[in-house]
């Protein structure tokens, strides 16, 4: 269950407020579940490991809304039993999600219906077209996502002012300059060190 959580949560916090986009697209896989969302700007995929019985995929969407209800639901408490609790998911396309918690039972309206346009559909190529491409990218650096929200936490000279992020050498101090008057460098993470410590699955691989 505590992945669950894990994966609808995170990519709730990336789903617009409102519009043709407050919506999030669950794809069910052969051994795992993803959770796709987008406010135009951004866009986060996260998943979660997955037994099914089918081994079709299949996919539907809910609205942002309903996907804070089923954060809600599947939010484990505080003993391992719970956190370690299977999570029943049914994919009923043009009909909806099927939950079951082992407590309650949950449906949540699928909305896409065929035929409509699916403004989600294409986002998926993202981040995998680089893979089956094999898309040469110059380099990458891996950063501390704790510095990083630092960086929002700060108090800027306009609220929606960006970051420019310069990366010398994925070795090297990153260094990122916050409007006019705010430096600030980053060291980053041994990316081999990394694996070591979480396992593999941590690199964009």
């Amino acid at each position: 269950m505590e992945s669950l959580f894990r994966a609808v949560a995170n990519a709730s916090e990336w789903a617009a407020k409102t519009g043709t986009l407050s919506r999030v697209r669950l794809d069910c896989w052969s051994q795992r579940v993803t959770v796709l969302a987008t406010d135009s700007v951004a866009m986060c995929l996260t998943s979660a490991p997955a037994e099914t019985t089918e081994a079709r995929h299949t996919w539907l969407e809910i609205t942002r809304p309903d996907l804070e209800a089923l954060t809600k639901a599947v939010k484990p408490g505080a003993t391992k039993e719970s956190k370690e609790a299977q999570v029943s998911l049914n994919f009923v396309p043009e009909e909806g999600l099927h939950v079951q918690t082992g407590t309650d039972d949950f449906t949540f309206k699928d909305i896409y219906r065929e035929g409509e346009a699916d403004p989600l559909g294409g986002l998926m190529g993202y981040f995998t077209e680089w893979r089956t491409e094999q898309v040469s990218y110059p380099m990458g650096v891996m950063l501390s996502a704790t510095y990083l929200a630092r960086l929002n936490r700060m108090r800027k000279e306009a609220p929606d002012i960006g970051a420019h992020i310069i990366v010398p050498d994925p070795a090297e101090p990153v260094l990122i300059k916050l409007g006019r008057y705010t430096r600030v460098v980053i060291q980053p993470i041994d990316p081999v060190r990394h694996v070591k410590a979480f396992g593999g699955g941590v690199l964009w691989d």
